[in-house]
């Protein structure tokens, strides 16, 4: 990884006070390399640089990063099936008219079954972290802030901040009452990510629609992050509501999120998905695209999968089968050594309850816990909760994401975090003596 992308790695690995080459930089880009995007990545670096696998049992197990790699061979067999030759011409930067039909006509069919989706409302960019960033341009002012229900996704602040300098505020529900309690003037949006993350869960109904109603009194725009849309436990499956199935057409004060990345287990292809109805929103990501466009031969491969929507129809059950079974080695595993979680409905990934097991209820604590976690033999990362602002922001939640490898490699992991527990728990409750 470092050889790829050696200035990244260099800055978040050394102590980025002292860049080479800092003088010549904007105030704004010395800023940005002072500190990393996300407090975790080292962990990430480390676990990259010696990644545990059959070959290589002593490894890390990167628990921490949301990617589904269970079909990578499944995956890359497909792609070579039906490329066609590169296509090396311009075209229109929100998108390819085949590929933004196949993924509306695919949206239409797994994620908001029977609604039929217009090309003219659909812009794709280079990823959903993409497109909230041109949001936070399009929506917001500096010094304006985006919503998000605890927990949330830790990548958004710097989605919406990087650049558009757009802050955050947090609401511990999503009900009108905390909604209210965290609203300040000039918050412009707010965003529920639906399937939730870190949690797995669904937000229902009727709170999509409490919260489309504090949006509308507050004028702000509602952003339905829906890129986990079909990832889906079959038992929850109509528990699950698009905010497209919920009008007769999508409001102009409304947007909706998808993507390759989770559904498709493809976060390499780098293909995110807006709907919008907004003509002036609609305007002003036109103008972004340019910044953020999509090869035109990944655009070429990816109409030419999503159109074979047997394959898709299969690969989508066959994934969502494979989840709940890899899921069940993780909740039997929790539910042994007695630790609290959240049961997910969806999504790739569980929300865990470690406080019991940290030395001190601190954020020292849980770096602490983390640290531990990472030495031999154990060897594993999970994402910090801190980074996700759970309520009350208390410390010592972690999530797991347990498809980045194949069964027999999560049993390992999950032997392993058991000699962990135990034997940590032991020493805890000696040194309580």
């Amino acid at each position: 990884f470092r050889s790829f992308v050696p200035h990244l790695t260099a800055g978040i690995l050394s102590d980025m006070t002292d860049v080479a080459g800092s003088k010549y930089l904007s105030a704004r880009a010395r800023e940005i390399i002072s500190k990393p995007p996300l407090g975790y990545f080292n962990h990430i670096l480390k676990c990259w640089e010696d990644p545990y696998s059959a070959s290589n049992p002593d490894g890390y197990f990167c628990l921490g990063l949301a990617e589904n790699k269970c079909h990578d061979a499944e995956l890359v067999e497909k792609l070579n099936s039906i490329r066609r030759g590169p296509k090396l011409g311009y075209q229109m930067m929100t998108g390819v008219e085949d590929t933004k039909q196949a993924v509306a006509r695919g949206f239409g069919r797994w994620v908001a079954p029977g609604v039929k989706i217009s090309t003219d409302h659909v812009v794709l960019m280079n990823g959903v972290g993409s497109l909230v960033h041109a949001l936070a341009l399009s929506l917001g002012t500096p010094g304006d802030t985006f919503m998000f229900p605890r927990p949330r996704y830790p990548a958004f602040p710097m989605d919406t901040s990087t650049v558009a300098q757009v802050g955050e505020l947090v609401c511990d529900a999503v009900t009108t009452a905390a909604l209210e309690a965290a609203y300040k003037p000039g918050c412009k949006a707010l965003v529920l990510t639906n399937p939730g993350n870190p949690a797995g869960d669904l937000v229902s109904e009727g709170e999509i629609r409490e919260a489309y109603a504090f949006c509308q009194k507050h004028n702000m725009m509602l952003i339905l992050d829906e890129i986990y849309g079909a990832t889906v436990s079959p038992k929850y499956r109509s528990e699950f509501k698009s905010g497209l199935t919920l009008w007769p057409e999508l409001p102009e004060d409304v947007v909706v999120l998808w993507g390759m990345s989770k559904d498709f287990c493809m976060s390499g292809i780098r293909c995110g998905v807006l709907i919008a109805t907004n003509p002036a929103l609609l305007q002003a990501l036109g103008t972004f695209a340019i910044f953020h466009g999509i090869s035109v031969t990944t655009q070429q491969d990816l109409a030419a999968m999503l159109s074979d929507t047997a394959w898709a129809d299969d690969f989508l059950r066959r994934n969502a089968e494979n989840r709940d079974d890899m899921l069940q080695v993780v909740t039997d595993t929790l539910t042994e050594l007695q630790i609290p979680f959240v049961q997910p409905k969806a999504a790739i990934f569980i929300w865990m309850d470690f406080r019991q097991l940290l030395e001190e209820p601190t954020e020292a604590g849980e770096e602490k816990f983390l640290c531990d976690l990472m030495e031999p033999p154990t060897r594993m990362f999970f994402t910090p909760g801190r980074d996700f602002r759970p309520v009350d922001d208390a410390f010592g939640f972690f999530r797991m994401c347990y498809l980045y490898f194949d069964k027999p490699g999560l049993e390992e992991a999950m032997r392993r975090f058991k000699v962990f527990v135990n034997e940590r728990r032991a020493r805890l409750s000696k040194a309580k003596m």
